[in-house]
């Protein structure tokens, strides 16, 4: 007969147990759990933490804190940023995708053009690129680490035709 066992856990940000942002949470169980979740709600913000974890089956008897053990919280969503093109009207062809993005652990990048058909991986923080003639919109998207994700998107014009003369006589 398994009785209701209550787990406690501890979360916090410095190794010598200083700062505790989550203490004495308790999850009760009654089958036995290998992983559980725990809502710390927006108190914990992004960053490196340490946690450890106890037991107790109601009648007093508890096991030991576990070893402590490492978790990385990040809930931030990357800033992408269009630095090039400007949401102007341009006439050249050839124009370079620009780009900048808040975020400390990037792990990919890529955009699309106007039909969102296709992605296309960036590597660099800028591709020279061709465009079409009339209103081009260009979507960058980045995603970290913990993958996390977020876009912007630009619109800009191409006007390459020449105007044409027409003489009535």
């Amino acid at each position: 007969d398994l009785q209701a066992l209550t787990y406690y856990f501890e979360l916090w940000n410095e190794t010598d147990l200083t700062n505790i942002f989550l203490a004495n949470a308790s999850i009760s169980e009654t089958t036995n759990t290998t992983s559980f979740e725990v809502n710390a709600g927006d108190e914990v913000p992004d960053g490196e933490y340490f946690w450890r974890v106890l037991s107790s089956d109601g009648i007093d008897n508890s096991s030991n804190f576990t070893d402590k053990r490492n978790v990385t919280v990040d809930i931030t969503v990357p800033l992408p940023i269009i630095d090039s093109p400007e949401n102007i009207t341009y006439n050249n062809e050839t124009q370079d995708l620009n780009w900048t993005v808040v975020e400390d652990n990037r792990d990919s990048a890529w955009y699309t053009n106007d039909t969102g058909d296709t992605n296309y991986t960036l590597s660099d923080n800028s591709s020279q690129l061709i465009w079409i003639e009339g209103s081009n919109t260009v979507t960058l998207y980045i995603n970290d680490s913990a993958n996390n994700e977020n876009s912007t998107s630009l619109t800009f014009n191409l006007d390459t035709l020449s105007p044409t003369i027409s003489l009535l006589e």
